[in-house]
């Protein structure tokens, strides 16, 4: 029923989590502020039907719950986007796996092509 009170909201939530995930995992700061303003308008859309969110949370809706829960998730993707940059252990291995076996000197590997 939460799609019935606000489709605008709805859409600007979407966006607004998809646009802060994307601001997330490549770091780029158009992608921050495109997701910032799509909080910010689903904040304001949220904040407006305040009286008909309590209600639809008090009666345990889970459509209103995913969507509450989805437009806090875009503010917290959003923080960390801005945060320092995740640590990625993996890297060396692979590389390091990698260029054995660039490196390796006998051609008759499984990984050549004929």
């Amino acid at each position: 029923m939460f799609l019935l009170f606000m489709p605008l909201a709805v859409i600007t939530i979407i966006l607004g989590i998809i646009f802060s995930l994307l601001a997330y995992t490549n770091r780029n700061h158009s992608f921050f502020i495109v997701g910032l303003i799509f909080s910010i308008i689903s904040g304001i859309m949220l904040l407006f039907q305040i009286k008909n969110l309590f209600i639809l949370l008090k009666d345990s809706d889970l459509m209103a719950m995913a969507f509450v829960a989805a437009w806090i998730g875009s503010i917290v993707f959003l923080v960390l986007s801005k945060s320092q940059q995740k640590q990625n252990s993996d890297d060396g291995l692979a590389d390091s796996f990698l260029d054995s076996i660039i490196d390796e000197p006998n051609d008759d590997n499984e990984y050549t092509v004929k």
